[in-house]
């Protein structure tokens, strides 16, 4: 009874919490990343399942967002694109296996909770919320993810780790890594991988947020340079991708004087973090080499995923613990969809992704897009963990609303344009400069 109890206070408090950020929601999307960047999953309780903190701000600000647009406060009229009809089928095709009882609660609550919550965080956003505000808030929330994963890395200190928990996440995700016998930064993320995608993931955004290019610029830095103290190869390779994806694709807001800024940014910052990220792998011996071999073997289960539902090879112990074949983890997040999904809803999935790297190709791609396409060697590396889930899901959904309102389909209903300007959620003016951090405190 207890349990129950508590369970209806925290779903009462949060459904209050909601209402009153339904009208806040510049309030609601910060708190939110305070949740995401600096709440660690161990933070949570158990009720059932993990409850995660960024799990439940995602279902806040997500409820938020619908009362909002329900009452009819949204900035701009919702309209449905292909892409939502999509995601629709593949929530829908990968809950089919719920129905017949072949799959876990973890894995609907997952798939709602976790994942589609995320995405219509990112696709409701821009209705209530200037995309170049948001744009900003994720560049100043991942700043100060990137400077303080530095100062971790400068004095060997993590205070996330400090924080207690009554769940067995944090002796699965507290424990600092090593690579070749030196720490390797994870901030609030619990993973150095989640660490540096995540950066990786907030990079293209950063650039286009709206503030002075120097500011962008010394930002992008901060962030590039946490990613080297991850010593992650995924969140070092996906962080220049989306940088220079951005570089290469965006056609306004990135002036040539600040493009060639950026490249040089690179240049300096892959020769001052040559011999470190070197001497560090040097030291790691063969780790790298079996890492990749072992990715290479998850492929051998590939033959038992079925077209819904849990592939055949897993299999479940007493204590809960489950493995797929003689894997207690898989690190490929496609991989991963099919064993828990199966085909179909992975094939849902590679046709979204495909359609994003369609928009990259023809140069119509959103600064989310970018960062999304950006992506792609760490989603067959890495499992979608920690609040790397949550922040990608999201991004997702932004890149659909963004995508949607570069067409002129997310609505008509547009708030007259500055003088002289375009419209707040057009990517042109997601992309403009001239603006300081202060200005999304007003």
């Amino acid at each position: 009874m207890s349990t129950v109890l508590l369970a209806a206070v925290v779903l009462s408090v949060g459904l209050l919490g909601a209402v009153v950020m339904a009208r806040a929601p510049r309030t609601a999307l910060a708190a939110w990343l305070i949740a995401l960047c600096a709440v660690p999953v161990w933070a949570g309780v158990t009720l059932v399942i993990d409850w995660e903190p960024h799990v439940v701000a995602t279902l806040g600000l997500t409820v938020s967002l619908v009362l909002a647009l329900a009452a009819g406060r949204g900035r701009t009229a919702f309209r449905l694109t292909w892409a939502d009809g999509l995601m629709a089928v593949f929530v829908a095709v990968s809950l089919v296996p719920a129905l017949v009882g072949r799959a876990g609660i973890s894995e609907v609550f997952q798939l709602l909770a976790g994942w589609t919550a995320s995405f219509l965080a990112g696709r409701l956003i821009g209705h209530r919320i200037p995309l170049t505000w948001v744009y900003g808030a994720v560049a100043v929330a991942f700043t100060g993810v990137a400077a303080l994963a530095l100062v971790e890395f400068a004095t060997g200190w993590n205070p996330f780790v400090l924080i207690p928990a009554a769940n067995d996440l944090h002796g699965a995700w507290a424990p600092i890594q090593e690579r070749g016998g030196q720490a390797r930064a994870e901030g609030a993320f619990g993973h150095s991988i989640a660490l540096g995608a995540g950066l990786a993931l907030a990079a293209p955004l950063t650039l286009a947020a709206p503030f002075r290019p120097v500011v962008r610029l010394l930002a992008l830095a901060i962030q590039l340079a946490a990613c080297v103290v991850t010593f992650s190869r995924i969140g070092l390779a996906t962080a220049v991708l989306g940088v220079a994806l951005t570089v290469l694709v965006v056609r306004t807001g990135l002036p040539a004087r600040l493009r060639w800024m950026i490249v040089g940014t690179l240049a300096v910052g892959a020769a001052a973090s040559a011999s470190l990220i070197t001497s560090v792998f040097a030291a790691a011996g063969s780790e790298a080499a079996d890492s990749a071999d072992y990715r290479v073997d998850l492929l051998t289960l590939l033959p038992s995923v079925r077209l819904f539902g849990q592939a055949s090879s897993l299999q479940r112990l007493p204590d809960g613990e489950q493995f797929f074949g003689s894997f207690s983890s898989v690190d490929n997040a496609l991989l991963l969809l099919a064993l828990d999904y199966g085909w179909v809803p992975l094939a849902l999935a590679v046709l979204l992704l495909l359609t994003a790297v369609g928009a990259v190709v023809t140069r119509r791609a959103t600064p989310p897009t970018l960062a999304l396409v950006a992506q792609l060697p760490a989603l067959v590396s890495v499992a979608l963990i920690t609040q790397y889930a949550t922040l990608t899901w999201f991004v997702a959904g932004l890149a659909v609303f963004s995508q949607a309102a570069a067409r002129g389909t997310a609505g008509d209903q547009h708030p007259a344009p500055p003088a002289g300007g375009e419209p707040e959620n057009s990517p042109e003016m997601a992309i403009r400069g001239g603006h300081s951090p202060r200005a999304l405190l007003r």
